[in-house]
């Protein structure tokens, strides 16, 4: 132990002889390392820490349905059950304890005014029970049958301390949500936020779904895909084994289709079964979630770092030769030295590791730049901070066991004899080394960055057949304020002539469906066909007018107007996608089709444009149009698309204020942007792009600093032969070659290998890019050429300082 805090002491008296170099290694280092705290607090969150309260979280699994890909769209992953399927599934389970299943919706909380919304969760009556949560005030539910459950609600501990103080006289309680008053039975413990990303404000029972929003009766119909699913695996089950029994399952499951639908073939569906922490669902798709591999690539950047301290090591120990010559000869052992140096290298790394956690904790702040979760719980903890501790001690060995080494491998007594403590003039490999390994990694960056800015771009462009850009989405859940359909068609009739009247606003539609949210589908047939000829295809109920406020291009025929109303004849459009499915080379105009089997015809009156209305990725789905007006309808769940002249953000407010003129007690009126509901399809590629290119913006910023310390060290070691040369009539222009040749030969070994480890990255990464190729030629030649230029430019100042050098003065030095 004295031998240990002997060393201490030692390093910290020539850490403070040198405040310069401490400082470049300390901060060097702290950026590699505060990064990397920061992204694993961010992986943390979303894939390792299982949610608090819960008992035993390593038996708690996810099931996640896989349907096999069509012709139409690509394999689906993570598809929510319906409640019958759930039932059947865990009724026809052994592998589990317990199965349970939720569902994260918004509601409104309160009315008028001060009404918001609040992440409520429909939870199966073993919810609590499967995840052995405890309450920490009143009780939680208990298992039993779901049907027949009474209301109540259970709050989480921060809605609790929030919205009523901590009181524990909440008990008994009653608050409103919707058109139901709940009372409260009980407070989650603290910490618990349920099993979702999405922060959990409130639970009630599944059986309540039928009168908060939910119709027809969720749990009657196979038709209402909406639970998530998890389980507590029994003792000595494997997950493969779970999975295995619950795919059997639903490929058993006879799902009787309604009327004129064609059953659902599941004789290749599957399920995943992965642990409580994976959020996910892309479970199965052969590639690691995001975070993981952003993990990677701030790892590399700590590896630049890692290589830019130890080169400053490497040239420190050149100058300390002398003094560990001297040490060596009056008796320490070369494990003494290498210990002591080890040691300077890990208070370095310590050091580092402290200014990385304020680093990290800036970084932190800087996430909500990314496309994350808005309620995605805190990333910096203990667990980080335990993380950041084993990165820095690693680091201080990754960076100081080979300097050390290089340092104490050397001849005493030609060291001794030396008359000057300058390095004798030569090359170091590994210093080299490990400049072309940070070019390399740095090029790896760089080309990922660039591919996936590209791909960003790709999306971006994708015709998505309307103009969203100036679109908002208004909705009030007049279902639960207790509005009847006549009620809810005048509401939305008085609204729309009020929001029309604004002056920020160019156009107002009703509509029943939403971009991106919700999809509606109707079973379709041609006169004549049989039922196993039936097609699904997607539907929207739709005012006149709604083409042109949503921008939708009328291709053939024309809009709706007065005359499609419920008493004449049915009229449709159809989009451009049905048009080619039915008639293929025909006029679409004046044809008709049913229904499912056995309804009445549609006229064809007019043909749109495509449109995607769930995945940007996915082909335009064929869709028909009805008039809002030509068959009723409850309007409760309609949607007004308000067109805005200017940002529509800027709208959002007075939007809500003449709707709570209307009616002072409405639950929450909900005002977002459209692109809104696109944003998160782009974060995948968003994410990647943004942190692809600040890191490998930062790693070429250290892998320049580092290549300009190596060409410099090395000016200095050949000054004597600088001024040999300059003597002997070598001009300005053969020193700067002959100083950035050097340079050169490491850039041009960087860039190979860093065009084969680009090349095998973006191989592994094809899968996530989107319109371009793992080998762009543009981005490698944009990228090689930018690296080049900052290597250059770190040559050349060194270079250009070279010849500086009077060739006098560097001789009589000699």
């Amino acid at each position: 132990m004295s031998g240990l805090l002997q060393d201490l002491r030692y390093a910290a008296r020539q850490l403070t002889r040198s405040p310069g170099f401490a400082l470049v290694a300390v901060l060097t280092l702290a950026l590699g390392i505060g990064a990397n705290a920061a992204l694993f607090g961010v992986v943390d969150v979303l894939l390792l820490r299982p949610p608090a309260g819960v008992r035993e979280p390593g038996s708690v699994v996810r099931l996640m349905l896989r349907e096999p890909a069509t012709e139409a769209r690509p394999a689906l992953f993570g598809r929510t059950v319906s409640y019958p399927d759930y039932r059947d599934i865990r009724d026809g389970s052994r592998s589990f304890s317990s199965l349970a299943a939720q569902a994260i919706v918004p509601e409104s909380y309160g009315r008028g005014g001060r009404a918001r919304q609040v992440q409520a969760v429909f939870a199966s009556s073993n919810y609590f029970s499967t995840l052995g949560v405890r309450a920490a005030v009143g009780a939680l539910f208990t298992p039993g049958e779901d049907r027949g459950y009474a209301p109540a609600a259970v709050l989480s501990y921060d809605f609790w301390q929030r919205e009523f103080g901590g009181d524990p006289g909440v008990i008994g309680h009653t608050i409103q949500l919707g058109t139901e008053r709940l009372p409260v039975v009980g407070v989650a413990p603290e910490g618990f936020r349920g099993v979702e990303l999405k922060t959990a404000d409130v639970w009630i029972p599944l059986a309540m779904s039928g009168k908060l929003g939910f119709s027809p009766d969720p749990l009657r119909t196979r038709n209402i895909s909406w639970l998530k699913m998890f389980g507590r695996l029994r003792p000595g089950v494997s997950a493969a084994r779970a999975a295995a029994e619950a795919t059997a399952v639903v490929r058993g499951i006879d799902a009787a289709p309604p009327p004129g639908v064609s059953p659902p073939d599941r004789s290749a569906w599957s399920v995943a079964v992965t642990p409580i922490t994976d959020h996910f669902d892309s479970s199965g798709n052969g590639q690691s979630p995001v975070p993981v591999w952003l993990l990677g690539v701030t790892g590399a950047l700590l590896l630049i770092a890692c290589a830019n301290v130890a080169n400053l090591l490497l040239a420190r120990g050149m100058a300390r030769r002398r003094e560990v010559a001297v040490r060596m000869a009056v008796g320490a052992g070369r494990g003494r030295i290498v210990r002591q140096l080890i040691v300077e290298s890990l208070v370095l790394a310590l050091l580092a590791g402290a200014v990385g956690v304020l680093v990290a904790a800036w970084a932190a702040s800087l996430l909500k730049l990314l496309p994350l979760p808005d309620s995605l719980p805190p990333v910096l903890g203990t667990r980080v901070f335990l993380f950041t501790l084993v990165v820095a001690v690693a680091a201080g060995l990754l960076f100081g066991v080979v300097p050390a080494l290089s340092a104490t491998r050397l001849g005493i007594e030609g060291e001794l004899r030396a008359t000057s403590t300058r390095a004798t003039p030569r090359r170091s490999l590994l210093r080299n080394a490990l400049v072309v390994g940070q070019l390399a990694i740095s090029l790896v960056l760089l080309v990922g960055a660039g591919l996936f800015l590209r791909s960003l771009r790709n999306v971006q462009q994708i015709d998505l057949g309307w103009d969203i850009d100036h679109v908002l989405i208004v909705n009030a859940d007049l279902h639960n304020a207790g509005y009847s359909e006549a009620r809810s068609a005048d509401l939305w009739r008085r609204a729309e002539e009020r929001i029309r009247a604004l002056p920020g606003v160019a156009g107002v539609s009703l509509a029943q469906g939403v971009p991106f949210f919700s999809f509606m589908s109707s079973s379709t047939v041609l006169p004549g066909q049989s039922r196993s000829e039936v097609r699904m295809t997607g539907t929207e109920r739709v005012e006149p007018g709604y083409f042109r406020t949503m921008g939708i291009p009328l291709r053939a025929g024309r809009g709706f107007d007065a005359s499609d109303r419920a008493d004449s004849a049915r009229t449709a459009i159809v989009d451009e996608a049905l048009a080619r499915l039915y008639w293929p080379g025909e006029s679409a105009l004046g044809k008709c089709f049913l229904p499912g089997v056995g309804g009445q015809c549609i006229r064809v009156v007019g043909v749109v444009g495509n449109t995607r209305r769930q995945g940007i990725q996915e082909p335009p789905h064929p869709t028909f149009y009805t008039a809002l007006g030509s068959a009723p309808g409850h309007l409760a769940y309609a949607t007004l698309h308000v067109r805005t002249t200017g940002e529509p953000a800027g709208e959002v407010a007075a939007i809500r204020h003449e709707l709570l003129a209307l009616d002072p007690d409405l639950p929450f009126v909900n005002v977002q942007p459209l692109t809104e509901l696109i944003e998160p399809q782009l974060a995948p590629w968003r994410m990647a792009a943004l942190v692809f290119a600040l890191f490998g913006a930062l790693a070429v910023l250290l892998s320049a600093v580092g290549l300009y310390s190596v060409i410099s060290f090395l000016v200095a070691q050949r000054t004597s032969e600088i001024g040999v040369r300059t003597a002997l009539g070598a001009d300005r222009r053969d020193i700067i070659r002959m100083v950035t040749g050097e340079g050169a030969r490491a850039i041009a070994v960087g860039v190979v290998i860093g065009i084969v480890g680009a090349l095998v990255t973006a191989r592994i990464l094809q899968g996530r890019l989107f319109g371009v190729s793992f080998f762009d030629p543009t981005t490698y030649v944009a990228v090689v050429l930018a690296l080049v230029a900052c290597g250059w430019l770190a040559s050349w100042i060194p270079a250009r300082r070279a010849t500086r050098v009077d060739p006098v003065v560097a001789l009589r030095a000699d």
